[in-house]
């Protein structure tokens, strides 16, 4: 019989069975450790314990013994004539666990000559099973029979030996304590003075511990166990469940193919342990770790996943090449010292590695990680800068892995971008694409690159190139509906590529700014039933605060009302220095509107269905623009003394001009975080403002203030141009520290 493998698999708390698997028994006469002939004796002197049960006495159960004796019979005739080959099996089973030995004990009993019975069951016995199944961490706990015929126990003692030996894990032939063999003597003694079945003394040498035997009620236990297990539709006499073993005493080795290892204690389909004496195994090598070799389990092999080992089983071996693997360890600690924030440490570890290997990828990649760390913890420019770099010179090696290749390459577009390099990013998206010109993602991703940037035709052609290959992508749909959208104005176009790609459920296509861009497209083409659907179901979904309210950049929990009064916003003391200088503020707009070189330019959100409307901005994102105000001084200098005005960075401060004919569609702010005051200037009659569900209009030197984070639209029906001065102010409950920290819009 071939050698098992070396080790147990992974997760098992012992080793199954001898390391070395279990030896075939032969034919002829078995010689043990002392070379001495182990053929079968009369008497064996272990029977193992057992509980105290006195063998019934000899007058008295001559017809018992011959019932048992008859019936025993039978169940074999029965076996033999009317059942299958299974069944015989398991009949056959049954007998010897629980009728062999009181069968021979009837007929010593009986003084009927049974030795040659006794040779063919030997011998039919031995050829039933080669070896004996393996088990692990069991503690075997004797049941309580009738003494054994002393002739009987040779057939087990060795198979004893064997699953001792596995069950006990231990490195040497299991040996029995004294107190196991004083109560054994014991036994034996009751034997041969109650029973007076045995006529010969025991022969067996009590000092001799190197070959301890199985008493035939350890077998039966053990074999009673291995019935249950594999055949729990026979009922067989109560005893206690000794072990966890799941074999069939078959004369061929069964697979179950259906059992699965993980947590099993013994594995099935190997053979069990004959009868029969066998040598003693030899003791176990020290465990090994596994090969992944087929286990021998004496009849067909199974095929064993082998467990990784090596460069597979390194856990980055993905983004490690050949000569970084060779300093992993170097590598590795660098990568810890990173992980736990040690970022100097892991800077100089990663130079230090840099310096004997220029050219090593996970190093490089390393380095720049912790600049890029150490660029946010000091805020610092100059160290974005380096880490860029540094990624850069990565791109350019040789033999960098592809997934090493695409995250270093993925962050630093990312941070080109956070930079302001936007080309750049662009740039290093295009180089992964043209890399790995299959991976759809990258090129998703290379779309997205060019719309950040304001590159719609370039992103418009990525993502028809990805829809001709991949008709159904939901992600390529949505964002090719958003060009058609706000960048070529064809809502035709754009409604069912939106409509599609979010009801793709894809990743990325449950975003508000589709459901927004939809709803809008449906508004323009009169749909508004529709469009409102579409908003109302994005509402449900969270994407926006609700179906009115569409801002895409919030702050939770903020109040929000579409109209405000001066008293709600707490900024009376500034509103009110605004209107009393009204005048000087129309003044200075008017002599903009005026000039030959006018400053004002064309509104470019794609906000008119028709008409001319135009902007004149002296503050945005928190910032003044000085050029600006040197044309409009005192209008700045009235700015420059309210900080939530001139401080918003989400917002601005700018001259409107809205021509007689104008009709702004639907539309919502960007962010709950500002709210919005419009100062009349020149309000002619007919120009409107609905918020929400309530229209208003303008009054000169006078503020109306609404939120417009909700849907607002516009109306011009005068006969003359509109000017008024818009100022964004933060949102009076965001605290001065969130202020500071929200980004920019």
């Amino acid at each position: 019989m071939g050698s098992k493998k070396k080790n147990s698999p992974k997760g098992s708390d012992k080793t199954k069975g001898h390391q070395n698997g279990h030896q075939k028994p032969t034919n002829g006469p078995k010689v043990d450790k002392k070379g001495s002939s182990a053929k079968p004796q009369d008497k064996s002197d272990q029977v193992g314990k057992r509980e105290t049960t006195q063998a019934p006495p000899k007058g008295s159960s001559s017809k018992l013994w011959l019932t048992i004796l008859l019936i025993s019979a039978a169940t074999a005739g029965v076996a033999i004539l009317a059942m299958n080959e299974s069944a015989q099996a398991t009949v056959g089973d049954v007998y010897k666990k629980h009728l062999h030995t009181h069968v021979l004990q009837a007929a010593e009993l009986l003084s009927i000559d049974v030795s040659s019975f006794r040779m063919w069951w030997d011998e039919a016995d031995s050829n039933s099973k080669q070896d004996a199944p393996p088990a692990e961490h069991r503690q075997q706990q004797e049941v309580s029979q009738p003494p054994p015929s002393q002739s009987d126990k040779r057939s087990g003692d060795k198979a004893k030996e064997s699953k001792m030996q596995n069950d006990q894990g231990e490195d040497s032939t299991p040996q029995k304590s004294t107190a196991q063999r004083a109560a054994d003597s014991e036994q034996e003694r009751e034997v041969a003075e109650g029973d007076k079945v045995s006529e010969k003394p025991v022969q067996k040498d009590q000092g001799e511990k190197s070959q301890p035997q199985k008493s035939t009620a350890q077998t039966a236990a053990e074999d009673s166990k291995q019935k249950q297990d594999t055949d729990e539709g026979d009922k067989a006499p109560e005893k206690p469940v000794v072990q966890d073993i799941r074999v069939k005493s078959t004369h061929k080795t069964e697979k179950d193919s259906t059992q699965e290892r993980a947590g099993q204690e013994a594995k099935v389909g190997e053979e069990q342990t004959p009868d029969k004496p066998s040598p003693e195994p030899p003791s176990p090598p020290a465990p090994a770790e596994s090969s992944g070799e087929k286990e021998d389990v004496g009849g067909d092999t199974k095929d064993i996943k082998p467990p990784k080992s090596g460069r597979e089983s390194y856990a980055k071996s993905a983004i490690t090449n050949d000569d970084d693997y060779k300093v992993r360890k170097k590598l590795d600690e660098a990568d810890d010292l990173l992980e736990l924030g040690q970022l100097d440490e892991a800077l100089q570890k990663f130079d230090s590695i840099i310096r004997k290997h220029p050219t090593s990828p996970r190093a490089h990649a390393g380095k720049a990680d912790v600049l890029d760390k150490l660029a946010e913890k000091k805020r610092s420019n100059q160290l974005l800068e380096e880490s860029i770099k540094v990624y850069g010179q990565l791109l350019t090696f040789p033999d960098v892995p592809a997934e090493l290749m695409k995250k270093s390459a993925r962050r630093l577009a990312d941070r080109q971008q956070f930079r302001g390099w936007g080309r750049q990013s662009v740039k290093t998206m295009q180089f992964l694409v043209d890399r790995f010109p299959d991976d759809v993602q990258l090129q998703r991703e290379l779309g997205v690159n060019h719309l950040m940037v304001g590159q719609d035709k370039e992103a418009k052609q990525v993502f028809e190139k990805i829809l001709k290959i991949h008709p159904d992508d939901g992600f390529a749909m949505v964002h090719l509906g958003f060009v058609y959208q706000t960048s070529d104005s064809n809502p035709q176009k754009a409604i069912p590529l939106l409509l599609v790609g979010i009801n793709s459920n894809d990743p990325g296509t449950q975003d508000g700014r589709f459901y927004f861009q939809l709803g809008s497209a449906l508004q323009r083409e009169g749909r508004t039933e529709e469009a409102e659907a579409v908003y109302q179901r994005g509402a449900n979904k969270g994407l926006f605060l609700s179906a009115h309210q569409r801002s895409l950049y919030n702050v939770d929990s903020l109040t929000g009302r579409p109209w405000w009064t001066k008293e709600q916003t707490g900024y009376q003391k500034y509103l009110k220095l605004l209107e009393d200088n009204w005048k000087v503020i129309r003044d200075e707009g008017l002599s903009q509107l005026n000039s030959e070189t006018g400053d004002f330019m064309p509104e470019d959100e794609d906000l008119r269905e028709k008409g001319d409307w135009k902007q004149l901005t002296m503050y945005a994102q928190g910032r003044k623009k000085s050029k600006v105000c040197a044309k409009v001084p005192k209008t700045c200098a009235l700015i420059d003394q309210i900080e939530p005005a001139k401080g918003c960075r989400r917002g601005q401060v700018k001259f409107s001009v809205m021509q007689p004919g104008v009709h702004v569609w639907p539309h919502c702010g960007p962010t709950n975080c500002r709210i919005r005051a419009h100062l009349g200037l020149v309000v002619p009659e007919g120009p409107m403002i609905r918020v929400v569900n309530e229209t208003r209009t303008w009054k000169e030197g006078k503020f109306i203030i609404f939120d417009d984070s909700f849907e607002h639209e516009v109306w011009h029906d005068g006969k003359s141009f509109r000017l008024v001065l818009i100022v964004d102010f933060w949102h009076p409950e965001l605290s001065e520290s969130l202020r500071r920290s929200l980004s920019p819009i």
